[in-house]
């Protein structure tokens, strides 16, 4: 196996270049350039600097890497500072279609990571055969992405699959996120800024997400009549959950100043995955409770001054 990872010096990304490398796979690992690499340090793995939305630098690249499977983690518009529609239209959409085209033209298998967003705000655990109603231009962007790795498989015979992540935490996750910031202020005997507690998420730990890429990019399944996959744990868990938890795990007495922060514009008191699909045709589940998700973060924060530093 030969893979070429995109967006490597990302969250997801940068986890999955580790555990290939770990593993003694010949990974080559893109990066977009002027990005901090720092997720990447120790990993001893090719890094090429190429810009997505050049098109003759990723045909070069490819040519040049010749993987036999890509996987592309990169994305703009996850976190809320990511607002340059521009952008997203450029690695969301276009930098997908030109990953597409030489993919089929080259015979290489493609995991393309997409998003919960794409379905927007949903009142029962949609499955993949569910309508979208994205909600954000990141959500939109993420969908149309989405769609034409479909539309490629569908007539043109790519080999491909499109994980829709749910929220995934972990090592190497954004320091400012919630879980990082959580388990940095339970290393201290103390709670962070909180929003409204009812909001909830699905949370997947980052090694249970890498495990399904993997047991894909061994083994590529083709599900050419849908070949969308939902990723969660299935199980809506709201921050006041995990703040209890929080609190258990570190001996924390404090009382949750709950509405501190303000609340992000598309946070909700529904999200919940059915992952009963990657079951079905992987034999899939995530396997990391919260309990054991968030000691080892806690760790891992602790240990990286990266994250003692925010």
């Amino acid at each position: 196996m030969r893979p070429l990872v995109t967006g490597a010096a990302g969250f997801v990304g940068a986890n999955i270049v580790r555990r290939l490398q770990a593993s003694g796979v010949d990974v080559v690992a893109c990066a977009r350039p002027g990005s901090d690499p720092w997720r990447l340090e120790g990993v001893d793995c090719e890094v090429r600097s190429v810009d997505l939305a050049d098109a003759a630098a990723v045909t070069a690249l490819i040519d040049d890497v010749a993987p036999d499977v890509i996987v592309n983690a990169a994305a703009h518009g996850a976190y809320s500072w990511q607002t340059d529609l521009a952008a997203m239209l450029s690695v969301n959409i276009a930098a997908v279609d030109q990953l597409v085209e030489l993919s089929v033209q080259r015979g290489i298998s493609l995991v393309h990571l997409g998003s919960s967003s794409e379905y927007g705000r949903q009142p029962v655990p949609p499955t993949e055969l569910a309508r979208p109603d994205p909600n954000s231009h990141y959500a939109i962007t993420k969908l149309a992405g989405a769609q034409l790795v479909c539309d490629a498989v569908a007539r043109r015979g790519l080999v491909a699959v499109v994980l829709r992540l749910y929220s995934v935490y972990g090592s190497w996750e954004e320091p400012a996120r919630l879980m990082p910031t959580l388990a940095r202020a339970m290393g201290e005997g103390r709670l962070p800024p909180l929003v409204d507690p009812n909001i909830a998420r699905d949370f997947v730990h980052v090694d249970d997400v890498v495990d399904l890429i993997i047991t894909w990019m061994t083994a590529p399944v083709i599900v050419d009549d849908l070949p969308i996959v939902n990723v969660g744990s299935g199980t809506q868990t709201t921050l006041r959950d995990i703040v209890d938890t929080a609190c258990a795990i570190a001996t924390i007495d404090a009382e949750p100043d709950w509405g501190s922060m303000p609340n992000r514009s598309w946070d909700t008191t529904v999200w919940q995955a059915d992952p009963s699909r990657a079951k079905q045709l992987f034999g899939w589940h995530a396997s990391t409770s919260i309990e054991d998700g968030l000691r080892s973060l806690m760790a891992f924060v602790s240990s990286q001054t990266r994250y003692r530093d925010e």
